[in-house]
């Protein structure tokens, strides 16, 4: 899955976790792996329920040195548009509050990634930052737990 979002020159070019991750000196399954037995959830896998085809990953990312609890989410192209990343999401936001215990989660975007500002903005995360991020710029949407309880209540 991941060699067919690289493939992708316009997936390529938006995906955000891989691209800021680029600089680690460790292969990024092992990784993944080590932040579930570190801390004991990570991104899941997304699979189309007609087909079994893998669509992405969505979930909780935390690595050290990561400026917070971030929800994200990476999927292939041909998926996008369909609402899985926002679907994805909003149970990855449900998961760090409820059973995580987070009280503020963020989700990290690349600036031309206009796609993955619109899922988070109909999360409810709102831009608090603009960051550098192992050399590429990152905005920084969150969220925090009272509000995410709200627009739960209310929506």
């Amino acid at each position: 899955m991941l060699q067919a979002v690289r493939q992708d020159a316009q997936g390529q070019r938006l995906h955000t976790v891989n691209r800021l991750l680029r600089r680690w000196p460790v292969t990024h399954h092992p990784r993944r792996l080590g932040h579930w037995q570190l801390r004991g959830y990570g991104l899941w896998a997304v699979e189309e329920r007609a087909s079994g085809e893998m669509v992405g990953r969505i979930g909780c990312w935390n690595p050290e040195g990561w400026p917070g609890l971030e929800v994200g989410w990476t999927l292939r192209r041909r998926y996008w548009g369909r609402g899985y990343a926002t679907e994805g999401a909003r149970a990855a936001l449900e998961y760090a509050f409820t059973q995580l215990g987070c009280r503020h989660v963020i989700s990290l975007i690349r600036p031309a990634n206009a796609a993955s500002i619109r899922v988070a903005e109909r999360l409810g995360e709102r831009l608090e930052d603009r960051i550098e991020l192992n050399g590429h710029e990152a905005l920084v949407y969150g969220i925090g737990r009272e509000d995410w309880e709200r627009s739960a209540a209310s929506g």
